[in-house]
């Protein structure tokens, strides 16, 4: 009798996937065995040399080459499972830039504006990651705003990427400021 009805309790399951899988897309089927995960990349330090004056134009401030395996952290969460191939989806889900050193005369208000760009040696046209309007008011730290809708999947194919900041600047600094950038990517 036991027997009778742990064969019906497997056959009830099976029926139940086939049906589900009948019924939706393998995106679907996927999308909900694996939900997606948020990635935050290691911090990427940077600097901004001495700004003479006020500027009406971008400048840049820095370029930094780091290493990044996104496929190593998309297969360890997932357990081996889906490869970087698999995801439907991989964008900036947010960028914050902190001034490690800001002081009173040299902080994120002697700026405007600033714009953080991104290309990799696997897509080598330079996309916008994020960018931030700065008020006259003392802050270490700014958080970009992100546009989500653009795909970030053949950037992170491979494994180098290279960040370059760009800012205007609203008054002179007196000293080489230095920072750290963070970014989260998410992958669906």
């Amino acid at each position: 009798m036991k027997k009778n009805w742990l064969r019906l309790g497997f056959a009830t399951i099976a029926l139940g996937a086939l049906t589900l899988a009948q019924s939706c897309s393998v995106s679907e089927v996927v999308n909900y065995v694996f939900p997606g995960f948020t990635y935050d990349a290691d911090a990427v330090e940077f600097t901004i040399p001495i700004v003479d004056s006020a500027g009406t134009t971008f400048a840049s401030f820095d370029s930094v080459k780091v290493e990044l395996n996104l496929e190593d952290a998309l297969r360890e969460n997932t357990n081996g499972n889906i490869s970087i191939s698999d995801a439907d989806k991989i964008y900036i889900e947010s960028v914050r830039l902190d001034l490690t050193d800001a002081d009173n005369e040299n902080n994120w208000a002697n700026f405007t504006d600033v714009n953080m760009m991104m290309a990799s040696n696997t897509a080598t046209t330079v996309v916008e990651m994020a960018k931030a309007s700065i008020p006259d008011t003392y802050d270490e730290s700014i958080d970009g705003t992100v546009d989500q809708s653009v795909s970030m999947k053949e950037y992170v194919k491979g494994n180098t990427i290279h960040y370059v900041i760009y800012g205007k600047s609203r008054r002179a600094t007196n000293k080489v400021l230095h920072g750290k950038a963070y970014v989260s990517f998410r992958v669906e």
